[in-house]
């Protein structure tokens, strides 16, 4: 008999550690209205834009297993002001754990989801590592975008 194991996240407080890649799942590149574009999986493109528009960008390593991932993308990205505040200072862009692991090591995620804020030149300015309710995450939006 076979034994197969897949580790998919452990909960530790409010982020997913990451243990192993499990089975692939659906891409949510195309968002429905009123939430938040995504560049998908492409952070040199983000940073181009970015540089183009005179803005910083807005990482958000996660993955479609990671329970807090999913509601951050349910709860918190359409809330208005997250909204708003990323369409006015921020290129969004959206990086899967399983698709990009190179990623998450440059960048030391140690679990999901992680945001990431990169000044107009690429370098990193700020993180936060868990869920983030809409008034956590536009505040961390508002400081970071007055630097």
């Amino acid at each position: 008999m076979i034994l197969i194991s897949l580790a998919i996240g452990v909960f530790a407080g409010s982020s997913c550690t990451l243990i192993k890649k499990p089975a692939p799942t659906e891409s949510v590149s195309k968002k429905e209205a009123g939430r938040v574009v995504w560049i998908m999986n492409n952070l040199d493109e983000g940073k181009r834009l970015a540089r183009r528009e005179g803005k910083l960008v807005l990482v958000e390593f996660w993955a479609a297993w990671c329970a807090f991932c999913v509601k951050m993308d349910k709860e918190t990205f359409p809330d208005p002001k997250v909204r708003d505040l990323i369409k006015k200072y921020y290129v969004p862009v959206r990086i899967d754990a399983d698709e990009k692991p190179k990623l998450l090591d440059e960048f030391n995620v140690a679990g999901l989801p992680t945001i990431v804020i990169l000044d107009k030149s690429g370098k990193q300015i700020d993180i936060a590592v868990g869920f983030r309710d809409a008034t956590a995450l536009a505040k961390m939006l508002e400081d970071n975008a007055r630097k």
